[in-house]
């Protein structure tokens, strides 16, 4: 009974021998899994910040940034109307309209609301084809506000009052 009892006291020290020793790896494998977590989560958070910072650049446009509205991109805007089963375009039976040269071209021109000017290149023939082209001109009007001589004259670019680029205009009558 006696080696029984000493076999089975070297069989618990070495049993306590090898608990100790998965304690110690299994302590050691805990810490490598608790340092594993916090890089895993510290990734995940940079992730996470790339992300939103990465949503935030796409959402950008010219109302919420600095960014001229030519960089909006295109929005698709809902066409509303129902659908029928007319072809595109001019339908039959519709009268067409063109642009027309006003029969009082002369008169408008006497009056100066229109120019007129010919260019001929038909080197002096008298039989000719005309083809027009219809422009429209606009012109700088310049408006003197007179104002008291209390007042410190400024230029305006726009409606009057409205400042958008305000200069010292020194002209005193």
């Amino acid at each position: 009974m006696c080696e029984q009892h000493d076999a089975l006291k070297l069989e618990n020290t070495q049993l306590k021998k090898e608990n100790k020793a998965l304690l110690a790896e299994n302590k050691e494998i805990l810490q490598k899994l608790k340092t594993l977590e916090e890089k895993i989560q510290t990734d995940l958070d940079r992730r996470d910040i790339e992300i939103l910072r990465l949503k935030t650049q796409l959402n950008k446009n010219s109302t919420n940034s600095s960014n001229p509205p030519s960089t909006d991109k295109r929005k698709t805007i809902h066409n509303s109307r129902e659908k029928t089963n007319r072809k595109t375009g001019g339908q039959t039976g519709h009268k067409g309209h063109t642009l027309t040269i006003p029969k009082n071209l002369d008169q408008l021109v006497k009056e100066g609301k229109a120019q007129k000017h010919t260019i001929d290149l038909t080197n002096g023939a008298t039989k000719y084809i005309s083809q027009w082209k219809v422009d429209l001109e606009t012109t700088v009007v310049y408006t003197e506000y007179r104002l008291p001589t209390t007042e410190h004259p400024k230029i305006y670019y726009g409606g009057f009052g409205t400042k958008l680029f305000g200069a010292i205009c020194m002209v005193s009558l």
